[in-house]
C-alpha cells in the first residue's frame, strides 16, 4: 500500500558537486537504454506503414499511398522523439539560448522540451540512411560520446512528480496487539524517498514534521483507547497527533485473470484443428452432451502399471488405480472422506509414474458411442508420436501450506527424484539473479536502551509479523524452492555455468559494468533457469504459480495432480489443463469440506452475477451428475471412535473406520482422560474458566485460551505418555521383533479458526523451551490450511466466547473433527452460547458421554490471562511471584525450565520410551478441579 499522509514535508537541497565516475555510467547507459528503445518504436511505425502500402497498393488506394510515404518519416521521428526526450528532460535544467531566441515568449518548460529535441538529435546514432541496419558509429563509440555530453553538459535534475497529492508512503500492514478491542488498522510506514534527485545517486529521505504520542501501559488498552465512538463516527483523543491520510492500493488480480485466461485459452482450443484433450472435455463438460472419450493412464504410464502388478496399490488404492484404466478425456476425479487416503493414494501414483517412462502410444483413445450399440468402436491415435523416458509431474494444490505440505512429502517419498516448489515467476527470478540472499529489516530495540514496555512490544510484534512473513514467502526460507535449485545446478555444472558467477560477481561488486552487460547476463540467467527447469521430475505450486511456469519455460509435465480440487473453481481447476492441453490429469477433494471462495455471492447490497457459478466447483458439478471416477469410503486415520461424531453426523455413515481395536497409543489418551476427567472418551471439551475473546478489526483472538492450551500441552508430554499411532499399530501387527520400530511420541495439532489467534500461538510455542515441549512435533494451523493434513492428537480452540462464528459452518467442522488419529480437544465456548444444529449436536455427543468439561464448576477457578514470566504459572505477574523455582539440571539454581540456559541439553526427545529430563520443582496442573 501507498498511503498519502496529509504532513509537511521538505525536500533536500539537489547536490552541485560533480557526478563521479560511476554516477556518469549510469547516466549514460540510461540514456542509451532509452534511445535503444525508441529506434526500436521508430522501426515499428516504418514497419507498419510498410504494410499499410502494401495493403493500399493491393487495393490500388494511390491517394492512400501517397498520404502515408509523404508522413512515415515524420511519424517515425515523432515516435522517436516521444520516447527520448524523457530521460533528457530529466537531465536538463535550463533550456539553452537557442531555444530561447526561437520560442521567445514560450514558457521554460516548453523551452526544456526544444532543448531536450535538439539534443536528443544530436546524440542519437548515427545511422547509414541507405542501410538502417548498418551503423555507422559502432555501440561504443556511441556510448563514449553519450558519456562525454553527460560529463559536459547535465546537470542531474528531476522533476516533481505529475501527481498533486504529494509523496507516498510505503506501507504494510501488520496484526494488532492481542487484546485490541477496537474496529483500527495497525500500519508499519517507512519515510519516503525524495523524487527530485541526482540521477545514479540514492534518492534520500524526505524530511518531514510529525507529531507523534508514545505507547504507554498495556499496548492492547493503548491501541484501543486512541479512537473514541461520536454521533458523526470517530474522533482522535489525540487530535495533535492526528493526521488524515488517503490510502490507495493495488488490488492482486493474479487469480481473476489466470481464471478468465484459462476459459479464453479453452475456447480457443475447441476451434483448434488440433482439439487437444483439454478442450474436448471443456466442450463436453458445458453441456454433458458430447460423446465420451476415454483413455487409459495405466497403460499410459508404465512405471505405474508395473506397481499395479507389483501389488503396491490394496484394497480401495487398488480399485482406484485399477478405474484409471478407462478414464473420461484422460481427467480422473477420485473423492473420499477425511482420512480415506486421497492425498497418500495420488502421492503413491506419482511415484509410481515418475519411476517409469510414458508409453504415449498406449493411451488409447476411443469413443463411447451411445446412439448405435451395433456399432464397432472407432479407434484413433490422436495423440503425439514423441516418447518422453522419464514421466514428470506437475502438482497443483489451493493455498501455499498445502502446497509445501506437498513438497516436503513428495520429497521424502521420492528421495531420488528431483522435487522443487514452484513460487511466482518474478519472486522466483528476483531471487536467482540476486547478488546477495534476502534480508529481513527488522526494528533494532538496542538502539533505545530507555524505550518503554509498550513501545518494545511494538517493535517485538511489527518484527514477529516481517518473520513470518519472510519465512512464508521468500525463496531462501521456502523448502526447495525453483531459484534455490537452480542455483545449486549452477553449483553442481560450475564449469558450464561460469557466465552466471561471472554476472553475479559483477552485480555485486562492479555494477557499472552488470549494468552495461545486462542484457547478456539476463540471457545467461534464462538460459540456466530453463536448464534447472528441464531436470525437475515433480513440481509443486498453485495453479497460478504453475501457469506462470508453463508461460515461462517449455517444462510440459504428463501428469497434473490437482489436490483440494473441490475448494477450486471451475475456471481455476482448468487453468492447468489450458496450459497443458495434452497432459491428462487427476483431481483429488472431498466436497464435505471446503468449497470455492465467493465473497460477493451473499452480499446484500451488490447483485452478484458470476458469485454463484464461482461458488460450485467443477468437482462437485461432476459428483452431483454422478461422473466421479471413484470414491474413497475406508478412513484409514482414525483410531477407534477418533471420529465417531463425524462419521455419524456429517458423513451418514458413508464413511468406515478400519482401525477400531485398541492399540497402546490409544489406551494411554483413554487412561489420560479417565485419570484427568473420570471419563473415556476420545472427543473432550474444556472450557476454561474467565476465557474471553477479542475482537481485532474483523478477526478475533482468546489469550486465555492460547495461555491454557500451552500449559495443556507441556502436561500431556510430562504425564500422559502419549505415542504415535501409527508406530503403535505397526508393532501390534509385526510379526518379528525385527518389524518393530522405536515409538515416537504422539504428535499435536492445533487448529484455530481465526489467523490472529494462529499468531498468538505462533508467539507462544516461539518463547518455549525444547525441554518443554518437542517443538517437532506441535505445529498450529488455521481451518484453511488443515486438510490433507493430520496428527494423533488434535487440538481445537475455537476462541469464540459469545457466538460461533463461522466456525459453525459444517463444512470447517468436517474438517477440524476429522484431523485426528487418536483423539480430539475443543478448547471454549461457554454454556451460554446459542450453537446452531451442528455444532449443538457435537455438544449433545459430548455431554452424552460427560466429556464436556466446564472450569467454573472447579473450586479452584485460575485466571488464564495472566502468565508469571518467572514461574510460568496462571494468575499473576512475575511482580506479585511466591514460588521459588529450583533447576535441578543446574543443580538448584533459581529459575524456571523455559529459562534453563541448558535447556537444549534437556530437550524432550521424541522417542517415548525417553523419560523426560527437565525439573524446576514446581508441579503445575492446568486441569486442577481442588
Amino acid at each position: 500500500m501507498h498511503p498519502v499522509l496529509r504532513i509537511p514535508t521538505a525536500e533536500r537541497a539537489i547536490p552541485r558537486a560533480t557526478l563521479t565516475a560511476s554516477q556518469v555510467v549510469r547516466i549514460a547507459t540510461e540514456i542509451v537504454k532509452t534511445f535503444s528503445r525508441a529506434e526500436q518504436k521508430c522501426r515499428n511505425v516504418l514497419n507498419q506503414c510498410n504494410d499499410d502500402i502494401a495493403v493500399a497498393t493491393a487495393a490500388e488506394d494511390t491517394n492512400r499511398i501517397k498520404h502515408i510515404e509523404d508522413h512515415r518519416e515524420e511519424w517515425a521521428l515523432k515516435s522517436f522523439y516521444e520516447t527520448a526526450i524523457q530521460v533528457l528532460l530529466e537531465l536538463i535544467a535550463t533550456p539553452s539560448d537557442e531555444a530561447k531566441l526561437a520560442y521567445p515568449q514560450a514558457a521554460p518548460s516548453v523551452q526544456r522540451a526544444a532543448t531536450a529535441k535538439k539534443v536528443a538529435t544530436d546524440l542519437r546514432q548515427h545511422r547509414d540512411v541507405e542501410n538502417p541496419d548498418d551503423n555507422d558509429e559502432s555501440d561504443h563509440e556511441w556510448f563514449d560520446r553519450v558519456q562525454t555530453w553527460v560529463m559536459d553538459n547535465a546537470t542531474a535534475r528531476l522533476p516533481k512528480p505529475p501527481s498533486g497529492l504529494g509523496p507516498e508512503w510505503p506501507a504494510k500492514r501488520i496484526p494488532l496487539p492481542p487484546g485490541t478491542m477496537a474496529n483500527i488498522a495497525l500500519f508499519s510506514v517507512n519515510t519516503p524517498r525524495q523524487f527530485n534527485w541526482t540521477v545514479g545517486m540514492a534518492k534520500p529521505p524526505l524530511r518531514f514534521q510529525m507529531r507523534s504520542i508514545t505507547p504507554v501501559g498495556q499496548l492492547h488498552t493503548f491501541m484501543s483507547s486512541l479512537f473514541a465512538a461520536t454521533d458523526g463516527g470517530w474522533s482522535s483523543r489525540y487530535p495533535s497527533a492526528t493526521t488524515t491520510t488517503r490510502i490507495d492500493y493495488k488490488p492482486e488480480a493474479k487469480s481473476i485473470i489466470s481464471e478468465c485466461s484459462a476459459i479464453s485459452m479453452l475456447n480457443s482450443h475447441t476451434v483448434d484443428t488440433s482439439r487437444p484433450l483439454a478442450a474436448r472435455f471443456w466442450e463436453h463438460t458445458t453441456s454433458f452432451r458430447t460423446s465420451v472419450e476415454y483413455r487409459n493412464l495405466v497403460d499410459g504410464f508404465p512405471g505405474l502399471k508395473q506397481a499395479l502388478d507389483d501389488g503396491v496399490f490394496s484394497g480401495e488404492g487398488l480399485s482406484a488405480v485399477q478405474s484409471l484404466m478407462k478414464v473420461p478425456f484422460g481427467y480422473a476425479f477420485i473423492t473420499g472422506g477425511p482420512g480415506s487416503g486421497k492425498t497418500t493414494l495420488a502421492m503413491r501414483i506419482v511415484k509410481a509414474v515418475i519411476s517409469g517412462p510414458v508409453d504415449l502410444a498406449a493411451f488409447e483413445l476411443y469413443e463411447d458411442d451411445k446412439a448405435d450399440g451395433t456399432r464397432k468402436d472407432k479407434w484413433t491415435k490422436k495423440f503425439k508420436p514423441e516418447v518422453n523416458l522419464t514421466a514428470k509431474v506437475a502438482w497443483a494444490a489451493p493455498s501455499n501450506k498445502l502446497v509445501d505440505d506437498a513438497t516436503r512429502r513428495a520429497h521424502r517419498e521420492c528421495p531420488d527424484k528431483i522435487v522443487v516448489r514452484v513460487l511466482p515467476w518474478k519472486v522466483e527470478m528476483r531471487n536467482f539473479t540476486s547478488a546477495e540472499p534476502a534480508q529481513m529489516h527488522l526494528i533494532d530495540t538496542t538502539e533505545a536502551p530507555r524505550a518503554g514496555s509498550a513501545s518494545r512490544l511494538l517493535a517485538e510484534l511489527t518484527n514477529g509479523y516481517t518473520m513470518t512473513c519472510f519465512e512464508e514467502r521468500s525463496p531462501t526460507q521456502v523448502f526447495r524452492s525453483l531459484s534455490e535449485f537452480a542455483r545449486t545446478v549452477a553449483e553442481k555444472e560450475g564449469d558450464k555455468w561460469g557466465g552466471y558467477w561471472k554476472a553475479i560477481h559483477e552485480k555485486l561488486h562492479d555494477p557499472d559494468t552488470f549494468v552495461l552487460n545486462k542484457e547478456d547476463h539476463h540471457k545467461i540467467f534464462h538460459k540456466l533457469m530453463e536448464r534447472a527447469i528441464s531436470l525437475i521430475d515433480v513440481a509443486c505450486g498453485t495453479p497460478c504459480a504453475l501457469a506462470e511456469l508453463a508461460n515461462n519455460s517449455c517444462w510440459v509435465p504428463d501428469l497434473i495432480v490437482t489436490d483440494e480440487a473441490a475448494r477450486l473453481s471451475e475456471a481455476m481447476s482448468l487453468l492447468l489443463p489450458s496450459k497443458w492441453p495434452r497432459t491428462v490429469g487427476i483431481f483429488i477433494g472431498d466436497t464435505k469440506q471446503f468449497q470455492p471462495l465467493s465473497l460477493a455471492k451473499d452480499q446484500d447490497d451488490f447483485k452478484s452475477v458470476f458469485g454463484p457459478q464461482r461458488a460450485v466447483s467443477l468437482f462437485k458439478r461432476l459428483e452431483d451428475l454422478g461422473r466421479l471416477t471413484f470414491v474413497l469410503r475406508f478412513n484409514h486415520r482414525a483410531r477407534m471412535t477418533a471420529a465417531e461424531w463425524a462419521q455419524n453426523d456429517l458423513y451418514a455413515k458413508e464413511m468406515s473406520i478400519v482401525y477400531r481395536h485398541h492399540t497402546p497409543a490409544t489406551r494411554a489418551f483413554i487412561d489420560w482422560t479417565f485419570q484427568a476427567f473420570k471419563v473415556r472418551s476420545t472427543t473432550i471439551m474444556i472450557r476454561p474458566w474467565d476465557s474471553r475473546e477479542f475482537k481485532i478489526g474483523h478477526t478475533f483472538t482468546n489469550r486465555v485460551n492460547a495461555n491454557f492450551v500451552s500449559q495443556l500441552i507441556v502436561q500431556l508430554y510430562r504425564q500422559a505418555g502419549l505415542m504415535n499411532a501409527h508406530d503403535a499399530q505397526k508393532n501390534m501387527t509385526a510379526t518379528s521383533d525385527e518389524d518393530k520400530v522405536r515409538v515416537r511420541r504422539a504428535s499435536i495439532l492445533i487448529i484455530t479458526p481465526y489467523a490472529a489467534q494462529k499468531r498468538v500461538y505462533q508467539l507462544v510455542l516461539r518463547l518455549m523451551s525444547d525441554a518443554e515441549i518437542p517443538k517437532t512435533l506441535v505445529e498450529v494451523r488455521t481451518v484453511d490450511e488443515s486438510p490433507s493434513h493430520e496428527a494423533d492428537i488434535i487440538i481445537i480452540d475455537c476462541v469464540r466466547t459469545t457466538t460461533m462464528g463461522f466456525i459453525s459452518d459444517i463444512n470447517r467442522m468436517s474438517v477440524m473433527m476429522t484431523r485426528a488419529r487418536i483423539g480430539t480437544i475443543l478448547i471454549g465456548t461457554t454454556s451460554k452460547m446459542f450453537f446452531p444444529s451442528t455444532p449443538k449436536s457435537l455438544i449433545n455427543y459430548m455431554v452424552d458421554r460427560h466429556s464436556l468439561i466446564d472450569h467454573s464448576e472447579f473450586k479452584i477457578k485460575t485466571k488464564w490471562d495472566k502468565m508469571c514470566d518467572k514461574c510460568i504459572q496462571p494468575g499473576h505477574v512475575a511482580s506479585q511471584c511466591t514460588f521459588n523455582p529450583k533447576c535441578q539440571t543446574c543443580e538448584g539454581a533459581r529459575h524456571a525450565t523455559r529459562h534453563c540456559p541448558k535447556s537444549r541439553e534437556d530437550a524432550i526427545s521424541v522417542y517415548a520410551d525417553e523419560p523426560v529430563g527437565a525439573d524446576d520443582g514446581i508441579d503445575r496442573d492446568c486441569l486442577a478441579r481442588q
